[in-house]
Formats: structure tokens, C-alpha cells, sequence
């Protein structure tokens, strides 16, 4: 392992050091050609001299010697191309091998030979101990411009390549003893600080496993260190349940219900398992802080969450909502399971009374239930039916017990008492069918929007108005009592099933002729469904028989039908649904209204 460490660690400094001396390097032999550039360019400047001498002159810069020299005219094959060269690019200088000095680019850099007669030409390498120079030949001519022979310019440029070569020689050592030295540091650290106690720890195993296992207690490495891992797990663990639990009840939390209720959820689809959401909330909690003070509240609030982990099984999750509310799942292949355990908990309530000086009546609760797959097959759907029916618990009186379902039961008592509920539970109620609709969740909130705007499109009275608008936000109420499998289905319904579908007009203006400020909705709803031609549900009933506030909510129910998804078709466009609608003149929809109808649509 040590050996392992050190060659991936050494190889990657040595890596990243390579790639620092190769950047440096090149930075530094940059800089060197700089300088060279800057002397080609007084070659550049001072190349034009033309006068004629058989002497060797010199020029000094306080660096380098440039020498010139004069050479006469001979009629070379050099000669003849560097006069072409002249001729072509006026002032140009070129080098001894007709190529342009390019001080940028080292491969075009030229050198001569010590002591020879002749031109030789290589390329340079900058590490090689080597004379180099770079000259350059100008033809000097005649003012009849014949040649009288060449101007030789030559720069020696072994300074500037010795100083490259120091630099960075300089640089490559430097990197070399900080790499040992790292090196030789991380090999000490893993010895001293990774394998040496691995090793104990090792031979420690093997004393364990050829000897006593109870020897582990007595040596003290392994016993801390198993100590020390025991308590992180420990620590890890506590905080993880901290962030799902509620601090006061210990119970789960808000956050985690959506997590649990999407497991339970994905468990029934997958496995046809059932389950029951139950609400449960305190009566008069408030009352209990008011006069026995929060710490009783909170009293109170503990003993009942010891209660609904009493009642619960193991499968089952307890939460608290938030406040005094609770909600449990309660996970089972019946049903009622979700009304038994309610019933548990209602009746367990009474161990309470002992041990706070409160009064029975304070300690009352509401709840409300919905299950999967009964009431919803969606987390939307089972909330909103839970809360729905918790609400009705409370408007009958409060420390009842309501199941969602019950509400639509020609034979339970719950629906026997709809008297007592009012508009607001109704429109919730509403609320609660559209949540169950996996593909309309808004249906009854925009056909009630969509009604708002054809009466006062065709000036209705205000009453008129608000009776349409009331009447369409409740149309559907009644198929809060159809299974929702049976509303979310694609395929063709049975005759069974379209049997429960045609009866929820009549569930729906029964429940609003209970309640007092619904009453006059009854005749809208339950005839919602009616045809112009008399082929509607579920009297049959035709043309001017029909209510009028119906005709103009049919037409608004069907256009926003058509164009949202549904099980059986994909969303209209609106010209596609008015398209259809005018088929539908006459026999669906009353002509009139038809037509004012399309020219509203058409002005939006």
C-alpha cells in the first residue's frame, strides 16, 4: 500500500513539474528570441548602408558585435537568387539560404561553421554548446544596377542561447530537489501515519482470530477506535432522525409524510395493496392553551402521539401535521382498516383525562379518512379527500369520525346529516373530485371561470351570474362518489361503470338541496348532462324543459372538456372544439347559445 501511495503521488508531482519546467522554459526562450528579434531589426535598420570597402567593419552595441564585410561580386548560383530576391521584394533580407529571417521561429536560424570557408547550415539547438550566428548577405549594385558584389551582415547569437541554457538548467534542479524533497517527505508521512498503524491494526486481527476475541476489550488502539466509529455512526444516525422527526411529539414530520405517502402509494400500484390516510385534528386546542397554558398543550400533544404509536403497527407511519393536527397511514388489505384504527385512537383518548385536570369535553377530536384505491389513487387526491371529510367532521359537530366515502352512502348516517354542512364544505368538496382527476385538476374552477364569461357576454343579472358561477363550480360534486378508477380510465367504460358515471348529477343536486345557500344550484346540476334533442341523462328531458342557466353551462362544461387532456383523447385546440361544438348545434346544444357561444370564443 505505502509503495502504491508513493508512486501515484510521485508520479503525479513529477507530472505537474514537467509541466511547470516545459511552460518556464519556453517562457525564458521567448524571452531570449525577443532580444534576438530586437537585434534583427537593427540589422533591418542598418543594412542600408551602400558604401564599397574590402575591409571588415564593425558595430558594437554594448552586447553583441555585428560585423560587416564586403565580398566581390561573383557570378554563383547563390548570387544569381539572391539578386532575384532582391528584385522581387525591393530592401528585403534574406539569409545565406534565401529564406527570411523569421527571429520567431528558431528552426529558421542559421549558423556558420568556425574556421570554414564555406556556408553550412543546420538547424540550432538551443542546449547544444555551440558558435552561432545569423548572417545575411545583401547584393550591392551599380547605378546601372549590375552587381558589384555582397554586403555580408553577420550577428552572433551564442550569448543569447547560453543564458536560455542557464536558466533553465537553473530551473530543472530547483524542481528536482523540491521533488526529492516531497518525495522523501511523503514516504516518512505514510510510514508514520498510515501503514505503521494499519499494521498494528492488523496484528492485532491476527491476535484476535488465532487467540482470544475477548482480547480486542484490552487493547486499547482497537477498543478506541471502534469506540470512536460506533459513536459516528451513532451521531449520523441521531441526526438523520432528528431532520424527520418532529422535536416535541417524536413523531415524523411534515417533510417526511410526502416521502412516505409516495412509498405507500408506488406499494399499492405495484403490488394491488391498499391503505388508508387519516386526518386528525383537536377540537378546541386552542381553548386548552387559552386556559391551562401552552406547557399543558404540549403535555397533552406528547400523550397523544404515545397513543397513535400504541395503536399503530409496525408497518403504519405517525405524523404530526403541524400544530394539533396528526395524520397516520395505515397500511392494509381491507378497507376499513383505516376506520378501525380511528375508532382505536377516538376511544384511547379517554386514558388522557387522568392525567391532565382538563375537562373531557376539551379533549375532543375530528377525523377524517380516505384510502388507496378507493377514494384516490394520487398523494393530490388522498389529500384532499382526507381534508375534505375532516372538515365535515367538524361542521357536524366536531369529535366525529368521517370517511370520505360515507358522504355519498345512501345509507350512512353521515350523508343523512348534509343539513348541517354549508356552501364552503360543498366547494371543497368540489375541490376534492377535481384532485382525483389525474388529468384535470382545475376542470370545475375553469368551466366556472368560462360560465362568468359567456353570462355576462349575453348580460345576464348579476343574481343569474353568480347562480351560473356557483352552479359550475359544484356541477361535478356528485362523482366525488365514483371510484376514481373508474374517472381515470382509457379504455371504454362497462355498462356498470357508465351506470355510476350517469348517477352523479343526481348525487350532486341531492347534497346542494341540503344545504341552504345551494338550493338553487339543484336543478342546475342535476341537469347538466341533459340534451337539447331529450338523448341527455338522467330524465331525458329536452330544448326549453331544460333550465336555461343549464343550456349555457353545458356548452362551457364540454368546451373546456375538449380542450384538456383526457383518458380517451388529447386536448382540443380551441378552433378544434368550436369546430365541433357547431356539429353539435341542435343536438347537444341549444342553437341560440351556440352561436353566441363561437362569436364569444372568437372575439377572446
Amino acid at each position: 500500500m505505502r509503495r502504491k501511495i508513493v508512486i501515484i503521488v510521485s508520479s503525479i508531482m513529477i507530472a505537474a513539474s514537467f509541466f511547470i519546467f516545459m511552460n518556464t522554459s519556453n517562457r525564458y526562450f521567448n524571452e531570449s528570441i525577443a532580444i534576438i528579434q530586437e537585434k534583427v531589426q537593427i540589422m533591418y535598420q542598418t543594412f542600408s548602408l551602400t558604401n564599397q570597402t574590402n575591409d571588415d567593419t564593425a558595430f558594437h552595441d554594448g552586447q553583441l558585435v555585428y560585423i560587416f564585410s564586403y565580398e566581390p561580386y561573383e557570378p554563383t548560383q547563390q548570387n544569381r537568387l539572391l539578386l532575384q530576391t532582391i528584385e522581387e521584394s525591393e530592401n528585403q533580407i534574406v539569409s545565406n539560404t534565401i529564406v527570411p529571417v523569421d527571429a520567431q521561429d528558431i528552426l529558421s536560424i542559421y549558423w556558420v561553421k568556425e574556421g570554414s570557408n564555406g556556408y553550412y547550415t543546420s538547424t540550432v539547438s538551443p542546449w547544444k554548446k555551440q558558435d552561432i550566428y545569423l548572417e545575411t548577405l545583401k547584393p550591392i549594385l551599380s547605378e546601372q544596377q549590375t552587381p558589384l558584389g555582397n554586403l555580408k551582415f553577420t550577428i552572433p547569437l551564442t550569448q543569447e542561447f547560453e543564458r536560455f541554457r542557464h536558466k533553465s538548467l537553473s530551473l530543472l534542479l530547483l524542481i528536482l530537489f523540491f521533488d526529492t524533497l516531497l518525495i522523501t517527505i511523503l514516504y516518512l508521512s505514510t510510514t508514520l501515519f498510515i501503514v505503521k498503524p494499519l499494521e498494528i491494526i492488523e496484528k492485532k486481527i491476527e491476535t484476535i482470530v488465532e487467540s482470544d476475541p475477548l482480547s480486542l476489550i484490552k487493547k486499547p488502539l482497537l477498543s478506541q477506535i471502534d469506540i470512536s466509529l460506533s459513536a459516528l455512526e451513532n451521531r449520523i444516525q441521531q441526526t438523520e432522525e432528528k431532520a424527520r422527526c418532529d422535536a416535541l411529539t417524536g413523531l415524523f414530520n411534515r417533510s417526511t409524510l410526502d416521502e412516505q405517502i409516495n412509498r405507500f402509494i408506488d406499494s399499492g400500484l405495484r403490488y394491488n395493496n391498499s391503505f388508508s390516510l387519516v386526518f386528525i385534528d383537536f377540537d378546541y386546542f386552542k381553548n386548552i392553551n387559552d386556559q391551562h397554558g401552552h406547557l399543558t398543550g404540549d403535555y397533552v400533544l406528547q400523550i397523544f402521539s404515545s397513543i397513535l404509536l400504541k395503536e399503530k403497527r409496525t408497518d403504519d407511519c405517525a405524523f404530526r401535521f403541524g400544530g394539533d393536527e396528526f395524520c397516520v397511514l395505515i397500511s392494509g388489505d381491507h378497507k376499513t382498516a383505516g376506520q378501525v384504527f380511528a375508532h382505536r385512537i377516538k376511544n384511547s383518548l379517554k386514558s388522557i383525562y387522568p392525567s391532565v385536570n382538563i375537562p373531557p369535553s376539551l379533549l375532543s377530536i375530528s377525523i377524517g379518512l380516505a384510502d388507496f384505491p378507493y377514494c384516490a389513487l394520487d398523494r393530490e387526491g388522498l389529500f384532499s379527500a382526507a381534508d375534505a371529510s375532516l372538515l365535515v367532521a367538524k361542521q357536524l359537530g366536531r369529535g366525529r369520525i368521517i370517511y370520505f366515502r360515507d358522504l355519498f352512502n345512501h345509507h350512512s348516517s353521515t350523508n343523512r346529516q348534509f343539513s348541517n354542512l354549508n356552501f364552503e364544505v360543498l366547494s371543497m368538496l368540489a375541490e376534492a373530485v377535481d384532485a382525483r382527476d389525474r388529468y384535470d385538476r382545475n376542470h370545475s374552477q375553469e368551466v366556472a371561470q368560462l360560465s362568468l364569461k359567456f353570462s355576462q357576454y349575453l348580460g345576464l343579472k348579476e343574481s343569474e351570474i353568480i347562480t351560473l358561477y356557483q352552479a359550475a363550480r359544484l356541477h361535478d360534486l356528485g362523482k366525488v362518489g365514483i371510484d376514481p378508477q373508474i374517472l381515470n380510465k382509457p379504455e371504454s367504460l362497462t355498462s356498470k361503470e357508465r351506470r355510476s358515471i350517469f348517477y352523479h348529477p343526481e348525487i350532486g343536486s341531492k347534497m346542494t338541496r341540503t344545504v341552504d345557500e345551494a338550493k338553487p344550484l339543484s336543478e342546475i346540476i342535476l341537469s347538466h348532462h341533459e340534451r337539447y334533442d331529450g338523448q341527455g341523462y338522467p330524465h331525458r328531458i329536452s330544448k326549453v324543459n331544460i333550465p336555461y342557466l343549464t343550456r349555457i353551462l353545458s356548452l362551457c362544461d364540454v368546451y373546456q372538456a375538449m380542450t384538456s387532456p383526457r383518458p380517451y383523447h388529447q386536448a382540443m385546440s380551441s378552433s378544434e372544439a368550436i369546430e365541433e361544438i357547431e356539429k353539435l348545434s341542435g343536438s347537444f346544444f341549444d342553437p341560440d347559445l351556440t352561436s353566441s357561444f363561437i362569436s364569444m370564443v372568437g372575439n377572446r
